[in-house]
């Protein structure tokens, strides 16, 4: 077991709000084995309602809970902005959040005059303590896991949540569809990682898990995507 992911949940485990491990660390829980010789956070997934709860839970035990408003295109600095309660209107309405203590190894930060605003760098590409997290925020609905803003792509929430030790973490087929679209594969800061992941993770999905990825994928990519030959031929092996 990582780490740094056994610390996140010892640390989390006995909050009042539900959460699953995501990103390539939800991957290596999934094949019970390492497949990135670096990562650069750990990410966890928080369903909508709770996004008060965590911002709190953190909030209270010296988290700096931070909004990105710029990164900038080497993806090594920006602009964050700080929460400092969970009733900023910010924390209703991001897709995620930034959560950073102040003696953070990966991240330095430093406040412009006067303002909620703080200049970021990030220090380390890959992360060593525990003391950052990348909050993302979830939306389910009618016991399903809703991967996309028209409600098309869909996960019952009993096959979008595993466990490993009482871990939970999100399923590898999700994880794969969160790092399909092309903007993504077009970064060069994110292709290597995410077709490392996916060719890594196909071949121990599933049946079920591969047909519904690809479902996923020619839904979200109606013109088509490259994992697509791949998953179909996986389909038939």
């Amino acid at each position: 077991m990582n780490t740094l992911i056994q610390q996140c949940h010892d640390y989390l485990k006995n909050c009042d709000f539900s959460y699953a491990f995501c990103g390539g660390y939800a991957l290596e829980l999934f094949l019970n084995k390492q497949i990135r010789t670096q990562h650069s956070d750990v990410d966890i997934s928080i369903f909508d309602k709770d996004r008060k709860s965590v911002v709190n839970f953190l909030l209270k035990r010296g988290w700096g809970i931070f909004q990105a408003t710029k990164i900038n295109p080497d993806f090594k600095g920006g602009l964050v902005k700080q929460i400092k309660s969970a009733d900023d209107e910010s924390v209703l309405n991001v897709h995620c959040l930034w959560a950073i203590k102040s003696d953070c190894t990966t991240f330095k930060t430093s406040q412009q005059a006067n303002s909620d605003i703080f200049n970021f760098e990030i220090i380390n590409k890959h992360q060593h303590d525990f003391d950052y997290i990348e909050i993302i925020f979830d939306s389910i609905s009618s016991g399903y896991f809703v991967c996309d803003k028209n409600m098309r792509i869909k996960r019952a929430l009993n096959k979008a949540i595993m466990h490993v030790d009482e871990i939970p973490y999100l399923s590898p087929e999700l994880i794969l569809f969160f790092k399909s679209p092309p903007a993504y594969l077009e970064s060069s800061y994110q292709r290597e990682k995410c077709q490392s992941d996916f060719y890594a993770t196909v071949p121990f999905l599933p049946i079920e898990s591969r047909e519904w990825l690809a479902r996923a994928c020619e839904t979200a990519f109606p013109d088509g995507h490259e994992w697509l030959e791949k998953l179909r031929n996986e389909r038939m092996s």
